[in-house]
């Protein structure tokens, strides 16, 4: 009997935790065919006051600006995501070699800049005076690559503790260069923490509006978060 009882209540667990996990599916889905009004009333339920088709009538009627703005956003984010953790390992790797000069001190003003920053005037200036980013795709890009001192560190104690000395001597006998080394057995050592700082980047790109909202003035360079966040608040 016991038998019989303790895997029905496991079942029974992961049943309901399945079902819980629909109920915000669910919940979206139940206020996207709700009006408006009733929303403003009444707030968000389960089950709708007054059906409304309202929103679906709005996506289908901008469907070409809205899918021009998730082309936007998924453009981005692939560049963003590669190039940003492509030079974040690139950083974060010679900072992990215990032979490398200046170690310390450069380790040092990377740890600085989580502490102090230059402030939101003199970086908007630099992007729209000097490198002339204002309504441009890349004033999306660039800014986010600029390297995040915690992922730099991160990776580079991973570096520090995972990849073994010996391997990279090895390969150094065997006359494979650094970039070898890097591209050959580095990365591919270090799946886990590339998926992990590459899940960071990805979220930020996909969710930044705030980017676009600073140097975006044309309608059609719009990312899908910065469409969403107007027409909210119109």
């Amino acid at each position: 009997m016991k038998k019989i009882i303790g895997p029905s209540l496991i079942h029974l667990f992961f049943w309901a935790f399945t079902l819980a996990s629909l109920i915000p599916f669910i919940l979206i889905f139940m206020v996207s065919i709700s009006s408006e009004d009733s929303i403003l009333q009444k707030g968000y339920s389960l089950f709708p006051k007054e059906i409304s088709f309202a929103a679906y009538q709005f996506l289908f009627n901008d469907f070409s600006e809205i899918a021009k703005a998730y082309g936007i956003t998924i453009l981005t984010t692939l560049i963003g995501t590669v190039v940003s953790l492509l030079m974040t390992a690139l950083f974060a790797y010679p900072l992990s070699r215990p032979d490398l000069p200046l170690r310390r001190t450069l380790s040092f003003y990377i740890f600085f800049t989580m502490l102090f920053g230059g402030g939101m005037v003199p970086w908007y200036m630099t992007y729209v005076n000097m490198f002339d980013l204002k309504n441009t795709i890349f004033a999306m890009i660039i800014p986010n690559l600029l390297l995040s001192a915690f992922n730099v560190l991160l990776m580079r104690s991973f570096f520090s503790s995972t990849i073994p000395e010996s391997v990279v001597e090895s390969a150094t006998i065997d006359g494979a260069s650094e970039i070898r080394i890097f591209f050959s057995i580095v990365l591919p050592l270090s799946l886990p923490i590339m998926a992990t700082i590459g899940l960071f980047n990805t979220l930020s790109y996909w969710n930044d509006w705030y980017n676009c909202m600073l140097f975006i003035d044309k309608p059609e360079l719009y990312n899908i978060q910065y469409l969403m966040n107007q027409n909210v608040n119109q």
